[in-house]
């Protein structure tokens, strides 16, 4: 079954999508395409799901909003950029979906860039895609179809870490790209050509390690980890190269827990998945996390035969 949850009113949906013909446990990715589709692909298929007619719709069925190629790839991750193009990584490619929103079949095509081994290490704006290895930054133009490779420490100067770095990318909606490694997160300002320019250095001082990251609609960085702490850094002032990041403590029955997923909504606010809890959505406005629990918003866990929820 598939269920749209309302962050609104903390509410599930009362239509029940049917997914009869999708394993679970084959499930790989899902991602929301536009309002009111979900695409899910599987180890062996993709689907797309409409939520105004019930309708599931599998391979290149003419109803799906994009295409894929008949040749069979490996997908290692799936992004969306803020003008709604969906981004395959493979290891054959860097692979885009046009036309996503596009009623007109001839635009939903599937192009392949030939850019090798993408792994779901990535980020992109729809023009500019950026991959990191190690501490190197890859570049890729989806215009130009042109590459460059750039080191990370390098553009860093005196704040690149010491020992090896291996960084993760982030884009944030205000267009700032951000490169995450342990518990400190790089802010940079790009140019058209993707090329970055330091900015500040977000720090959380925490025992525990971090796992996601979002910026919010007025530009302030969220980190969550392990634990029942968030921290939040404000967009700097000029000049202002290190930000040391604030916490906010969580009230919660569970003590281990950790995020499992963040997001930044379309109205600016940010939420964190957690463990056991449920879901943490930070107000712009309040700037304080609210919990809305799944077990009462009607989201309870079921224990199946071997012994997975």
């Amino acid at each position: 079954r598939i269920r749209r949850f309302d962050l609104a009113s903390a509410k599930l949906s009362d239509n029940v999508g049917r997914l009869e013909t999708i394993n679970p446990r084959q499930i790989m990715y899902v991602s929301a395409l536009g309002s009111n589709q979900m695409m899910i692909i599987t180890n062996d298929n993709h689907y797309c799901y409409n939520f105004i007619t019930n309708t599931l719709y599998s391979g290149n069925d003419d109803n799906l909003p994009y295409w894929m190629p008949e040749e069979r790839f490996s997908i290692n991750g799936v992004t969306k950029s803020h003008d709604g193009s969906i981004y395959f990584a493979t290891n054959d490619g860097f692979r885009k979906a046009r036309g996503v929103e596009s009623t007109d079949p001839n635009e939903r095509r599937m192009i392949q860039f030939m850019l090798r081994d993408w792994s779901s290490n990535m980020a992109s704006n729809g023009t500019i895609a950026w991959k990191c290895s190690g501490r190197q930054l890859m570049i890729y133009n989806t215009k130009s179809s042109t590459e460059r490779t750039i080191d990370i420490n390098e553009v860093l100067g005196s704040y690149a870490p010491t020992a090896t770095a291996s960084y993760s990318p982030m884009l944030a909606p205000d267009g700032r790209l951000f490169l995450r490694r342990g518990n400190t997160l790089y802010s940079f300002t790009v140019d058209s050509e993707g090329v970055p320019t330091f900015q500040c250095r977000y720090r959380a001082e925490s025992n525990s390690p971090i796992s996601y990251a979002a910026v919010d609609g007025d530009g302030t960085v969220w980190l969550a980890g392990v634990g029942l702490t968030l921290y939040y850094g404000m967009r700097p002032e000029q000049g202002v190269r290190d930000i040391t990041m604030q916490p906010i403590e969580l009230s919660s029955d569970f003590s281990q827990i950790y995020a499992s997923q963040a997001m930044t909504l379309s109205n600016g606010d940010v939420v964190f998945g957690f463990t056991d809890i449920g879901l943490v959505r930070v107000s712009t406005r309040t700037m304080r996390p609210e919990i809305i629990s799944l077990s009462e918003a009607g989201i309870s866990h079921e224990t199946v035969e071997d012994g997975t929820t």
